[in-house]
């Protein structure tokens, strides 16, 4: 019976790890839609395009 048990602990973690191998990407993908931009980048373009709309001209940089 413990034996068992045990065999049934050592082969759970690795089926674990192959499902989540699967559906991560899957559900990080849905998430971000620039995985490969980090999340500190993404900000500064939010903060850009908004400057932008409000009329600062971001190419040149104030002093």
């Amino acid at each position: 019976m413990a034996k068992a048990s045990a065999s049934v602990g050592s082969f759970a973690p690795s089926r674990f790890q192959v499902v989540a191998a699967r559906t991560l990407p899957k559900l990080s993908r849905q998430m971000a839609p620039k995985p490969q931009i980090p999340s500190c980048e993404r900000v500064e373009n939010q903060v850009m395009k908004r400057m932008r709309k409000e009329g600062i001209n971001t190419s040149k940089k104030q002093v």
